[in-house]
């Protein structure tokens, strides 16, 4: 192996660990400060099942603004995000949009059942109807990306399958 590959891939780690490193900063603090914001009388009532998946909820809204970062700056998000460089990001600009449109979907569902009014938590801030609602628009979305499967190439959906 060679200076250069070395170099490479010293490269890439670093790259790598510097995003995951400031991606776990910002989603901790993230969710650090909509804990906050919710009060300890509403996470009481929530139960950790419902913290959870009301954090998994923000992780995924946050992954739709990094996407959204880098499809807006495309030179400053090939630095943030996973991909060759920005002109990768312009020519993916269609797909990587309607993955950020159904990712802040999948996200905003999460929270809003997080927080809905049920018989068991009377205190959701939610009314169980738009949680209801917000979940068979989301599995009607999941639906029509079925058709979305056209759009991307064989090694695109080889990648998304073995990442799935």
């Amino acid at each position: 192996m060679g200076m250069a590959m070395t170099a490479e891939r010293t490269a890439k780690l670093r790259k790598t660990l510097l995003s995951s490193l400031v991606g776990a900063i910002v989603g901790a603090g993230c969710v650090a400060g909509l804990f906050w914001l919710a009060g300890q009388d509403l996470l009481d009532a929530m139960g950790l099942s419902r913290i959870v998946l009301a954090a998994i909820g923000v992780i995924y809204l946050l992954m739709t603004a990094m996407i959204g970062f880098g499809l807006a700056a495309p030179r400053a998000g090939a630095k943030l995000l996973n991909v060759a460089d920005a002109e990768e990001l312009v020519e993916e600009r269609a797909n990587l949009g309607m993955s950020a449109a159904f990712t802040a979907a999948l996200g905003l569902t999460l929270m809003l059942v997080a927080l809905a009014r049920a018989p068991g938590f009377a205190a959701g801030i939610v009314p169980g109807g738009v949680a209801m609602a917000a979940v068979l628009l989301l599995f009607a979305a999941a639906t029509l990306t079925w058709r979305w499967q056209k759009r991307y190439d064989e090694l695109s959906q080889q990648l998304g399958l073995e990442g799935a």
